[in-house]
């Protein structure tokens, strides 16, 4: 067996384990297609082999140098996340630290490599024409050299190399959208709590206020608005009509996965009517 990497990290899915449970690192998870529900440890959750290696021309694979920039920013965010999800208040540096963790869960996940990978086939045929993924071209500045490298010609190690150099500059480069928006934490009810995926970060397109949510535990939902009359970092209350309505959303937003603290059919009944990957919405100002 090759080097594992969790494309979501497992400091954040241990918020949606169930202490109550036999075993206190498992949580159930819900997958698009497969009426089975699964309680799968967190260890084997999220996670795929190579993920992030990449094959250098004399065979070997290099395991670490991604994993250790995605490690830095999981140890600065961690705490911050913890602050969060007991109701504490963060400060404007917590909140750029925790902006760059909320653009790696957009870039590292499945979702965005196969949109990468849609893109890689976009330069290849000139023939197939999509303005999402025009517009995605559009993002990089550099994105001529991206179309020059990128051809039928690219060994595949290559390819690994560009899209994790696209990851790392869309991370470095993007996170100040977040960190401008407005920062609403809505606290759960005591009869619903939240729900993630291998794809957290949801685009809202049911609120003109309301433009991205991302579950931080079962009990906190980080709310994202443009609206510059809201009050940043403010946490709120719940009801239990707009958590149903937000995790509709996450599992309309799922790649493949629903992770969760609970076992529900009425969620798997929602699961398994939104089986279509979701597009990524590409197209952010800085």
């Amino acid at each position: 067996m090759g080097k594992r990497h969790h494309y979501i990290n497992k400091a954040y899915l241990k918020y949606f384990i169930n202490p109550n449970i036999e075993n206190p690192n498992n949580l159930f998870v819900y997958e698009k297609g497969n009426v089975n529900i699964k309680l799968i440890s967190i260890n084997d959750t999220a996670v795929k082999e190579h993920y992030y290696s990449i094959k250098n021309i004399d065979g070997t694979r290099d395991y670490t140098s991604f994993e250790s920039y995605l490690n830095k920013l999981e140890t600065q965010a961690s705490p911050i996340l913890k602050k969060l999800n007991n109701c504490e208040k963060i400060v404007d540096e917590e909140k750029k630290i925790f902006s760059k963790y909320i653009a790696s869960f957009m870039t590292r996940v499945p979702n965005f490599i196969d949109q990468l990978k849609k893109l890689y086939d976009y330069f290849d045929n000139p023939k197939f024409k999509d303005n999402a993924f025009n517009e995605l071209a559009q993002e990089f500045e550099d994105h001529e050299k991206l179309k020059e490298i990128i051809n039928e010609k690219t060994p595949q190690n290559e390819l690994d190399r560009i899209s994790l150099l696209i990851i790392y500059n869309f991370i470095e480069q993007k996170y100040e959208y977040f960190y401008k928006m407005k920062w609403i934490f809505m606290k759960a009810t005591p009869e619903y709590k939240f729900i993630t995926s291998d794809n957290p970060l949801s685009w809202e397109n049911n609120s003109s206020n309301i433009k991205l949510s991302m579950p931080l535990s079962p009990n906190v939902i980080l709310l994202m608005s443009e609206n510059s009359k809201i009050l940043d970092k403010k946490f709120i209350a719940s009801t239990n009509g707009a958590i149903k309505e937000l995790n509709k959303q996450t599992i309309i937003s799922a790649y493949k996965y629903i992770f969760a603290s609970y076992k529900s059919e009425n969620i798997n009944k929602i699961v398994q009517k939104h089986c279509d990957h979701p597009i990524f919405n590409f197209k952010i100002s800085s």
